[in-house]
């Protein structure tokens, strides 16, 4: 995201790679659901015990974050910012739902 935000919103020069970027976070995002499997509850954490017990929820919320991602991966090499801001501030939106519900604040 941060790399995103640098070539969208700062101006950074690498346009060319928004495409690569957003690729990255789709991959890493395969791997969600596997990030806090049984047990993986104790001992220190930023996560919520929502993130525990509301298991459909997080999934879903995951779900909505992939489809945010895959929506820019679309737009990236259209040449048109507007839609490609549109669509990472979308994405941004979605990851902030989830670390509202599921994130400790002060993270």
């Amino acid at each position: 995201m941060y790399a995103l935000k640098s070539i969208l919103m700062l101006g950074h020069p690498a346009k060319a790679d928004v495409n690569y970027h957003a690729k990255a976070m789709l991959e890493a995002f395969k791997h969600h659901g596997d990030a806090f499997p049984e047990g993986s509850d104790t001992g220190k954490t930023h996560a919520k015990k929502k993130i525990w017990t509301d298991k459909e929820g997080f999934k879903d919320k995951g779900q909505a974050a992939g489809k945010a991602i895959m929506a820019l991966i679309k737009v990236s090499e259209s040449g048109d910012n507007k839609l490609i801001k549109s669509k990472f501030a979308g994405v941004g939106k979605s990851c902030k739902s989830c670390h509202d519900d599921y994130r400790k604040k002060g993270r």
